[in-house]
């Protein structure tokens, strides 16, 4: 399922430093252009993916993506949601704050 693997992708993103586009087809049990489709509708999505090429080349997020510790705000981690400044006493998921949004 196309939802579960797109998910899917993103986890193991934020979990491993860097990830090659074979490596992916192959977890996946996909076709490598699967996976550049599936790259390029996540990065639709607003999740930052950041590629490199090379012998060390592959995917990865952007460094700060969700890193809830920053002081202009971050992510709320049960949800996903943006957390802003008047946000971040851990009502994030309030109904007034239940948007999703994510940086460029």
């Amino acid at each position: 399922m196309k939802v579960h693997r797109l998910l899917s992708i993103v986890m193991l993103l934020l979990t491993n430093k860097r990830v090659g586009e074979r490596e992916l087809a192959e977890r996946f049990e996909v076709s490598l252009r699967t996976i550049y489709r599936d790259l390029e509708t996540l990065g639709g999505a607003g999740i930052p993916i950041v590629s490199f090429s090379g012998p060390n080349g592959g995917y990865e997020i952007m460094e700060r993506f969700g890193d809830a510790e920053r002081t202009d705000g971050g992510f709320c981690a049960r949800s996903g949601h943006v957390i802003t400044p008047p946000h971040q006493n851990g009502n994030c998921c309030s109904p007034r704050s239940a948007r999703l949004q994510f940086p460029l």
